[in-house]
């Protein structure tokens, strides 16, 4: 019996850790569905945990997974190493997985959550790396489809990006055990741009130094300061600090969309909390939700909630 396997990868653009890759195999991709697997940024971090686990204690699941380090990463960026950017070095270590596994398990069809639209292109790049791998044709027989938004399509491709992403808050998370925090790794997390500010010149091997926020300041020393990252003062910083607490109630830091932002997040329900730099804070997204996140703005003290344009207030 073969099986249908799917790949995708966790951390592509965050200027802090690893990025990981994972590939996932099994029999009847209909049984992933009704396990709940799914593109793992539909789903909240406890459930992509619960799932996580799932994935590597079941006996009709294989998988292998692959932590791409920094130091991987940057030589690929600047054109150091086999390839000359992060696509080269991402279709090499699919060919990896791909080979790697189909030692163990016989694979027909590997489904791959494509980094370019150039799906043709990119299915043979994948192809030419796996010959160079594979001298015992293991792979020959293997159909290879890469599809733009395969985690979102196929269940086998989801569970492959649970256990990438897992992977990938895992070595966050440990990074922040040893160096506090660290936010999560992304250059638009101000928590992240903060530690970034104070920590870039330290030898840590977890920084990604062919990214451009990295290369902003090793070119100029004097940015330096929390000022360069638009937290100028101790009240600022105190205030970002303070909208941490919302990562507990599963929201995460993104880009702000405007210069009167002052920080903005998301949760995985689609709710968007906004701190402005009137010290106003709007709380966008659907119902209920939305009046969730409001009562939790509220209980935190993280600022005056305004509601939308139209919004009557709650009864």
């Amino acid at each position: 019996m073969t099986l249908i396997a799917g790949i995708d990868e966790a951390g592509r653009g965050p200027v802090i850790g690893p990025m990981v890759m994972a590939i996932v195999a099994c029999a009847d991709e209909e049984s992933l569905r009704k396990r709940g697997m799914k593109d793992s940024k539909l789903l909240l971090p406890e459930q992509r945990r619960k799932l996580a686990g799932a994935l590597r204690e079941s006996a009709d699941v294989k998988y292998e997974i692959i932590a791409l380090m920094p130091s991987e990463i940057d030589a690929a960026v600047l054109g150091k190493g086999m390839g000359d950017n992060l696509n080269h070095l991402e279709a090499r270590t699919t060919a990896l997985l791909i080979y790697r596994l189909a030692k163990r398990v016989p694979i027909s069809t590997v489904i791959i959550d494509s980094p370019t639209r150039t799906v043709a292109n990119y299915e043979r790049e994948v192809r030419a790396a796996l010959d160079k791998l594979d001298h015992e044709g293991v792979t020959r027989s293997i159909l290879l489809r890469a599809e733009i938004k395969a985690d979102y399509n196929h269940p086998v491709v989801g569970a492959a990006s649970i256990l990438a992403k897992t992977a990938r808050d895992e070595a966050i998370e440990e990074i922040s055990a040893i160096h506090g925090p660290i936010g999560s790794g992304y250059p638009s997390d101000p928590l992240t741009q903060s530690f970034l500010a104070q920590q870039w010149k330290e030898p840590h091997d977890f920084f990604r130094k062919s990214w451009e926020s990295y290369q902003r300041l090793a070119q100029s020393r004097q940015q330096s300061s929390l000022v360069d990252f638009g937290v100028d003062d101790e009240r600022r910083k105190r205030e970002i600090e303070a909208f941490e607490a919302l990562r507990e109630h599963n929201f995460e830091f993104v880009a702000p969309t405007s210069q009167y932002e002052v920080i903005r997040m998301k949760s995985a329900t689609g709710v968007s909390v906004i701190k402005y730099s009137t010290g106003k804070v709007l709380i966008q997204g659907p119902e209920p939700a939305r009046q969730e996140a409001e009562v939790v703005v509220t209980s935190l003290g993280l600022g005056t909630v305004s509601r939308p344009r139209g919004r009557p207030k709650s009864a």
